[in-house]
């Protein structure tokens, strides 16, 4: 096992550790027969396991584990099931440290939220957000595990143990990282004017008439994200021309 994924798996499991250890070796002697037998754990990790095509990794092992241990949770990208789905899931990892109660006070967050400038998708990070500057008072972070999907897994860690890991890659796979959140601006439109435009067209489903005047602003909005996020824009405009600028959202 790679002495990454080993130290990080050590530190979110604790108790729960030598038990992932064992199942890492079952898995690594046969991954068919392991897939078979552990169908239930996968599937709690949103992992599909009706094709024999899927290849399963150490990582989606402990990802996995973690959720079925109650050590992580997992949820769409889109929005919460129920409300206080994520809220729940939290208080119930906080339990792990031997916090039965805690008292969250999220409406100051709820009455700053404007619902007509909130997107599909846009909610979840700014209530990880809100949750994680409490939790650090506390001292713990939400730590999220990004493997470039379409669902957050995250976990719950004292802010000590997190800082050791985070932006930490396992496996050039995962990538630990923290609820922070930014404002992703296009910045810069470059010399390639005509792909910027097509490019914001689609994405904003701006018409042909109005497309000259929406790209002749200063600074446009292009959305919020964390630092994969980020990142994934970046790639994107750089190979347009153009450029992005974030700022981080403080609420």
């Amino acid at each position: 096992m790679d002495s990454k994924l080993q130290l990080f798996a050590k530190v979110l499991l604790k108790e729960h550790y030598d038990e992932f250890l064992e199942m890492i070796q079952l898995f690594n002697i046969d991954k068919r027969t392991f897939v078979l037998q552990h169908k239930k754990m996968l599937e709690k990790g949103w992992y599909d396991t009706s094709s024999e095509d899927n290849e399963f990794s150490e990582v989606d092992i402990m990802l996995c584990f973690a959720i079925a241990s109650r050590r992580m949770a997992v949820i769409d990208w889109s929005g919460e099931e129920y409300s206080g789905q994520v809220k729940r899931s939290i208080t119930m990892m906080l339990k792990n440290y031997g916090i039965e109660r805690f008292l969250w006070n999220t409406k100051k967050f709820e009455d700053s939220l404007d619902w007509d400038k909130i997107r599909r998708g846009d909610y979840l990070p700014l209530l990880f957000q809100a949750m994680n500057k409490q939790l650090n008072r506390g001292g713990y972070s939400i730590a999220f595990c990004d493997t470039k999907s379409d669902c957050f897994r995250y976990a719950i860690l004292p802010t000590a143990e997190f800082v050791q890991f985070e932006n930490t890659e396992l496996d050039d796979y995962l990538t630990i990282i923290s609820p922070k959140i930014y404002n992703i601006y296009l910045a810069d439109k470059g010399n390639e004017l005509p792909k910027i435009m097509l490019y914001l067209k689609k994405k904003f489903s701006v018409p042909l008439s109005e497309i000259k005047e929406f790209c002749s602003r200063d600074k446009i909005l292009l959305g919020i994200g964390n630092s994969i996020i980020v990142d994934e824009y970046r790639k994107e405009i750089e190979q347009l021309g153009g450029k992005i600028e974030t700022e981080e959202i403080d609420r």
